[in-house]
């Protein structure tokens, strides 16, 4: 579940599904990183472009930006849980994605817990704020906060 709502109405084609694993794998650092990256794709850059602008609008592509590594510079961060009904689902990912320090916010095919999502803030304080400014916003009381102790890997790319 991304933090916009957006209609997906076509798939994507064999070169923008070639684009989409790519760019999971990062982009190039360097002068032109949309050249470097059509030339490793075999299309051009204003190709790459054209191909990245299609894939943000029609929703397959929601931000394109660097991942840090919160831990390392100093934030913490909690992965949180709740159930909401499935006729608000969207009503609540829309309060929760509206908080900058969440990073991550899904669906899942749960009875108990069905909205998941991940909180990133300097301090154990702010988190706290967060999941309150969320219960606030939504009349969901029930939070689960699951705090982060250990990380054991950072980086996730899905084949597409």
């Amino acid at each position: 579940m991304a933090c916009e709502s957006t209609d997906i109405l076509t798939r994507p084609t064999f070169t923008e599904i070639k684009i989409l694993n790519a760019l999971q794998d990062g982009i190039p650092v360097c002068e032109r990183p949309f050249r470097e990256l059509g030339l490793s794709l075999g299309i051009s850059e204003r190709e790459l472009i054209s191909a990245v602008e299609k894939l943000v609008g029609s929703g397959f592509i929601r931000r394109i930006g660097p991942i840090f590594d919160a831990a390392r510079l100093g934030y913490k961060s909690a992965l949180a849980a709740l159930y909401a009904p499935p006729e608000r689902v969207d009503e609540v990912a829309a309060s929760i994605c509206a908080f900058t320090e969440v990073t991550h916010n899904y669906l899942r095919d749960d009875e108990k817990f069905n909205v998941w999502f991940t909180v990133t803030a300097p301090d154990e304080e702010r988190i706290n704020s967060v999941i309150t400014g969320i219960s606030a916003q939504t009349g969901i009381a029930d939070i689960r906060l699951f705090r982060s102790r250990r990380t054991f890997k950072i980086k996730a790319s899905f084949e597409i």
